[in-house]
């Protein structure tokens, strides 16, 4: 079975994205490399420090995915005309494409089956962080999915619980998909290699999210101030990226707020790193920590939980669903509640660093690679069942 998946850019500007596709096809390589086989379409000369990489899986490179482009237009022209994306179809039939995955709905009528993937509800739940004509054209493009694909993906129960809220008609072709993180097979980088390379010393909290408005900084920056006034010097290191397009003065804000709570030499921010060095700094961590005001299945919890390390979490549905007890949480709204969190976590005995996460890593991915490929034979089967042909 070829399964396409659409992934005209990434890179840095959604590593969580990125991450998300690697720790699919590393899934699917290690447990079910012969019955299925990705196959990514992405668009011509790619940008390389923005283009990312899937080792092992075949790329295919389309004017029609490139957005903003004369084939591109087409497309959708012939789409909006037909109820159907006929070129698509013809690209994926010339490369024996049995289902597509994670990208467009092809329509009720496609010869291909497609699954759709909604990554979360962000935009209802919080709002104020998107412009009006965002919030209509994600609801709208969503409805418009959902109406059209065979089977719609989500990461999270509590995301089908907001397909139940806003979007019910849509309900009955929703499964749940949990997915699993990639999890390097190399050895750990040293502590002390780490060290060296980004210049800190001693333990420390780690955070790695990107710097967007929604993954609650500040609270956590303001956190750090207050344990600092009670004489509390607890020490941070955060990665990722540092640009948030729909708030471009957000990085800003958060340098200003270190700056002003005297949290220069407390609160490290290395940017984006490579993911070997983030895996091994959250490995030799005291704890990790995700603030987040919303998710919709969280990298960073999935991570944490096969390095079996401590978690710190915001209290949302999301985050209760994911770690369940094994979690200190905190309201995501006060950094009071955050520094007291930090506070037990910060003089609690370390936890010995585990032995145990390449076992962890292969039974989370043994499970997404399961879980994924019953609801592919599903797509297909329903296909079979409602007689779609071209």
């Amino acid at each position: 079975m070829r399964v396409a998946f659409i992934i005209a850019s990434g890179g840095n500007q959604w590593l969580g994205g990125t991450n998300y596709f690697r720790g699919l096809f590393q899934a699917l390589a290690l447990h079910d490399p012969q019955s299925v086989k990705p196959v990514v379409i992405a668009q011509p000369t790619p940008q390389k420090e923005t283009s990312p990489t899937f080792p092992g899986v075949q790329i295919i490179r389309s004017h029609l995915v490139r957005l903003r482009s004369l084939a591109y237009y087409l497309r959708k022209s012939v789409e909006y005309a037909s109820g159907r994306d006929l070129l698509l179809e013809g690209l994926f039939r010339r490369h024996q494409i049995s289902i597509s995955s994670h990208g467009p709905a092809l329509g009720n009528h496609s010869s291909i089956p497609s699954l759709c993937w909604i990554p979360d509800f962000q935009h209802l739940h919080l709002p104020e962080f998107f412009s009006k004509e965002d919030v209509c054209a994600r609801t709208r493009q969503m409805m418009r999915m959902g109406e059209r694909c065979t089977l719609m993906l989500l990461s999270s129960s509590s995301a089908r619980d907001d397909i139940a809220r806003f979007m019910p008609q849509i309900l009955p072709k929703v499964r749940v998909l949990h997915f699993a993180p990639p999890i390097t097979a190399e050895p750990m980088l040293p502590i002390e290699q780490l060290q060296s390379q980004y210049g800190f010393m001693g333990k420390y909290i780690f955070l790695p999210n990107q710097y967007w408005a929604h993954k609650n900084h500040l609270t956590v920056i303001a956190a750090l101030q207050l344990l600092k006034m009670q004489g509390e010097k607890v020490q941070l290191i955060s990665t990722g990226l540092t640009e948030d397009y729909r708030n471009p003065n957000h990085f800003t804000n958060i340098l200003r707020a270190v700056e002003a709570g005297g949290l220069g030499d407390l609160y490290k921010i290395l940017g984006v790193i490579p993911y070997h060095d983030m895996a091994s700094l959250m490995y030799h961590s005291q704890a990790v920590i995700n603030p987040s005001l919303f998710e919709g299945w969280s990298t960073t919890v999935e991570e944490a939980k096969i390095l079996e390390k401590r978690l710190l979490l915001s209290d949302i549905p999301v985050h209760r669903e994911q770690a369940q007890d094994h979690a200190l949480y905190f309201s995501p709204q006060s950094p009071s509640s955050c520094a007291q969190a930090i506070k037990t976590t910060w003089h609690a005995n370390p936890v010995p660093v585990s032995p145990n996460y390449q076992q962890n890593a292969q039974a989370a991915a043994q499970e997404f690679c399961d879980n994924y490929c019953a609801i592919l034979v599903e797509a297909m089967k329903l296909q079979q069942t409602f007689g779609r042909h071209s």
